[in-house]
């Protein structure tokens, strides 16, 4: 959670005291940290792990509470089973409020990943259709089978969308070839910003390894979704094509 207090003034405090009291901002604003991170456990319970992080170039403060990833939750202040805590990984993912990263780009990253994995609730969902306020707009059809199929050519996407279809290809399939082309990575910023690559990475780290992992352990699709008529029909299907073989 990101706290939009005066940053500025937040700043301009802690090089005050820095100044006054002859000693190192960092000092400063880790003490601001510390006292908000009691306050906050003073008004959500002391039960709860806050930690308070205080940006030192910008006075961005984020506010998070950790949980301990358990088989049996006993104290669900401070504790999250690995099914709902990836429940809640996913709808970051889905809502993503804070990228600049377009519906249509983020679904482009995600078919594939869905497809891979080989789970039909993922590969049934539309978000622009299943997710509400994911997208205003709705998404051709012609852009999940041609995500799926990899088809970087395809006439459809655009520049910025046929290069993360790209990406995600060479992420999970030649990652080893990634870190040291220069000239992809060349590509990638002068298409995205900074930020926007660390979004990609990240939902594309998060799509793939937490798809891995829960296929890994056996546990299957969690997510929680609205299962609208054509999912569900969609999901129908995929049990017919599953009991018939």
């Amino acid at each position: 959670m990101a706290v939009s207090a005066n940053r500025l003034e937040l700043l301009q405090i802690a090089d005050a005291v820095a100044r006054d009291k002859s000693i190192d901002k960092q000092v400063v604003l880790t003490a601001m940290e510390e006292a908000m991170q009691r306050a906050a456990k003073a008004h959500y319970g002391s039960e709860n792990d806050i930690k308070v992080d205080i940006d030192p170039r910008t006075g961005e403060t984020h506010v998070s509470r950790y949980l301990h990833v358990v088989e049996l939750v006993e104290n669900d202040k401070v504790e999250i089973s690995l099914v709902d805590a990836r429940k809640r990984m996913f709808r970051i993912m889905y809502d993503a409020p804070e990228t600049s990263l377009s519906p249509r780009e983020r679904e482009v990253m995600r078919f594939p990943m869905t497809a891979m994995m080989g789970c039909p609730i993922c590969n049934s969902m539309r978000m622009w259709r299943d997710w509400p306020g994911f997208s205003a707009e709705p998404i051709e059809e012609d852009l999940y089978i041609h995500a799926e199929a990899l088809d970087i050519k395809w006439s459809g996407f655009s520049a910025r969308e046929a290069l993360l279809l790209e990406f995600v290809d060479r992420f999970a399939n030649a990652i080893d070839g990634i870190n040291g082309d220069e000239v992809f990575w060349s590509r990638l910023h002068a298409n995205f910003t900074d930020t926007e690559i660390g979004d990609i990475v990240v939902m594309s780290g998060t799509w793939l390894g937490v798809g891995h992992g829960l296929k890994a352990l056996g546990i299957g699709s969690v997510c929680a979704l609205p299962a609208s008529e054509e999912t569900l029909r969609r999901l129908r299907n995929a049990e017919l094509d599953v009991a018939a073989t």
